[in-house]
């Protein structure tokens, strides 16, 4: 990163930084667009994936360890654990 003389990063630098994680983030999207797994909720990181069932899917939130809650597609503000998860 180029810098100036007394050590501050040069606005080119930080240009060049911006451009670098913005590729980055637009290709982790992608990545997530081709697993179709969708944002539940931004605010909370709350991310969702699909299941096998209709209407059904599994949904993640920052600091959990693993999936453990599942909500309908109609009802997304209820989330389930996954113990009772219908066969």
């Amino acid at each position: 990163m180029k810098k100036f003389r007394d050590g501050s990063a040069s606005h080119d630098a930080i240009g060049e930084e911006m451009a670098t994680i913005v590729e980055k983030v637009e290709a982790y999207e992608l990545e997530l667009e081709h697993l179709r797994v969708t944002e539940h909720s931004c605010a909370e990181g709350i991310i969702d994936f699909p299941t096998h069932k209709e209407g059904v899917v599994l949904c993640w939130k920052i600091g959990e360890p693993t999936v453990l809650h599942w909500h309908t597609r109609a009802d997304n503000k209820k989330r389930r654990s996954v113990e009772s998860l219908p066969a």
